[in-house]
């Protein structure tokens, strides 16, 4: 992702670190994260602003690079404005997919039986990953602006109002999903989740995350097969954004 943002690759392993304050703040706001993520946005905007400086003339074929070649071109962007938009690839593309992967071998890790399934058919492995969104989405909420007052089961919302639409609920209704809290790849398919939101506002980058996760599975049970190598210390947590705190595997 650092490579089509257009982030130099001399400070890949930089643009990771300061992601780490910000999606903290994203998480659990705090006045110590919020300074902590203010710092860490200057910085980045610092990495995006040379970056521009040294593309301004020769733009890449990278986000960077198009938003630039778009600036050129007369469109209302500014160079803030393209730092914000990498701040916001940062939970939208990177950190969301980093903690799906991590989701996903853990519960490949737990209902171990899948291993051998998804190893002797591959076509089977995007259903899984499809299942895991369901039960155990990276994040778990995201916000939206009311945009008429109305009334929901006899409350009243104000036009304006910040509303947190908690989709990792809606992804366990059992009046939408037979038996939602049982972990069930093989379930149907024709009742979707709502993990990449829906309609106008769904994620653009749905298919891009599905594909790397897809890649990755493949990768680690062509390995072999695994467990979790601290089991009694492994678990998902965390409060929008969720995923283990660490993962550590063995291979038998």
């Amino acid at each position: 992702m650092s490579h089509i943002i257009g982030i130099p690759v001399e400070r890949y392993l930089e643009f990771f670190e300061l992601s780490l304050p910000i999606i903290r703040y994203l998480d659990v706001s705090s006045s110590s994260n919020l300074a902590d993520a203010r710092q860490a946005m200057s910085r980045l905007k610092d990495i995006v602003d040379e970056t521009l400086i040294e593309e301004r003339n020769q733009p890449q074929n990278t986000i960077i690079g198009k938003l630039i070649k778009s600036k050129l071109a007369g469109k209302p962007i500014n160079d803030d404005e393209i730092a914000r938009q990498v701040g916001l690839l940062i939970p939208a593309a990177i950190d969301t997919t980093n903690r799906l992967i991590a989701n996903t071998l853990y519960l490949l890790a737990l209902y171990s039986d899948w291993q051998k399934i998804l190893r002797d058919d591959h076509s089977i492995i995007p259903a899984f990953v499809e299942e895991v969104m369901r039960f155990e989405p990276p994040i778990h909420s995201s916000v939206r602006t009311c945009i008429e007052t109305c009334k929901l089961e006899g409350v009243t919302i104000e036009k304006g109002a910040m509303l947190n639409i908690n989709f990792a609920a809606a992804n366990r209704d059992p009046s939408f999903f037979e038996s939602p809290n049982i972990f069930d790849p093989k379930r149907n398919k024709v009742k979707r989740h709502f993990s990449f939101g829906g309609g106008k506002h769904q994620c653009m980058g749905r298919s891009f995350a599905t594909v790397e996760v897809v890649e990755v599975v493949k990768a680690v049970i062509r390995a072999g097969s695994f467990y979790l190598s601290e089991p009694d210390s492994t678990f998902i947590n965390g409060v929008a954004f969720r995923s283990p705190e660490k993962l550590l595997l063995s291979f038998k």
